[in-house]
């Protein structure tokens, strides 16, 4: 399996449409191809949890059957920024990243 990973150097800049249409391009040619955000900063708050706004657009856009945690296992809240950022060898966020990233891949 190969994997392509969208980066910008703006916000905003239409990654996660592209994203989007290029795995339904790769579907309607018969490929695999799934939607992973490792991390996330649009947190919205769905069913009672944070989530990532773009992960849970693409979530309904692609019709994942993916919970919404393995699709973005990090939404960087301002909470979970500070956080982030006093623990600097952070190995909670470094594996749950690595998790959801193996199980979004599987799926």
């Amino acid at each position: 399996m190969k994997n392509l990973m969208l980066v910008s150097t703006q916000r905003f800049a239409g990654k996660t449409g592209i994203a989007i249409n290029l795995i339904k391009e790769l579907r309607d040619r018969g490929r695999k191809a799934g939607y992973f955000k490792p991390v996330g900063n649009l947190a919205v708050g769905i069913d009672g949890h944070v989530a990532d706004r773009d992960a849970v657009f693409a979530k309904q856009a692609l019709d994942l059957d993916l919970a919404q945690d393995s699709l973005c296992p990090l939404v960087l809240t301002s909470t979970e920024t500070m956080r982030t950022l006093k623990n600097s060898e952070d190995d909670d966020a470094r594996r749950r990243i690595e998790t959801a990233f193996l199980e979004a891949q599987a799926a």
